[in-house]
C-alpha cells in the first residue's frame, strides 16, 4: 500500500485528499497544516512515507524551505510540490522536490505523477 503525507494549509484540501487516497487504497500516513509541523512529524515518522504532496504558501515555514529540511532528514524522501505559484517551480525542483504540479491538479494527473515517481525513483 502507498504511503502519502500530506502538507498544505487548507483543511478542506487535505479532507479531499485523505478521501481520495483512500478510495484508491493508499494510506495518508500523516497530515501537517506548515512547513514547520511537516518537517517535525516528517522526522518522527517511521517508516517514512513513499510520497510527500507538498504547498507552496503556507504560515510558518513555506514548502520550499520545509523541503529543504525534509532532505537533510531523508535524502530520499520523494516530494511532489502542488502549488498554484508557477513562479515557485524552478525553488521548489532546487530543494530537492522531484516534480511540480500547478493547482487545481486533475486527480488522474496526480496519480500518474505518484506513479511515475515511485517507478522512477
Amino acid at each position: 500500500m502507498i504511503s502519502i503525507f500530506i502538507v498544505d494549509d487548507d483543511e478542506n484540501l487535505h479532507r479531499v485528499y485523505r478521501s481520495f487516497f483512500s478510495m484508491k487504497g493508499f494510506n495518508v500516513v500523516g497530515s501537517a497544516f506548515d512547513g514547520d509541523e511537516a518537517v517535525k512529524l516528517f522526522g518522527a515518522l517511521n517508516p517514512r512515507p513513499d510520497v510527500l504532496l507538498m504547498d507552496y504558501r503556507m504560515p510558518i515555514k513555506d514548502g520550499v524551505t520545509a523541503t529543504k529540511e525534509i532532505r537533510v532528514i531523508d535524502p530520499a524522501s520523494k516530494i511532489i510540490f502542488l502549488s498554484a505559484d508557477e513562479t515557485a517551480r524552478e525553488q521548489a525542483l532546487e530543494a530537492g522536490a522531484i516534480s511540480f504540479l500547478i493547482k487545481p491538479v486533475r486527480f488522474a494527473h496526480l496519480l500518474q505523477t505518484i506513479n511515475q515517481v515511485l517507478d522512477n525513483h
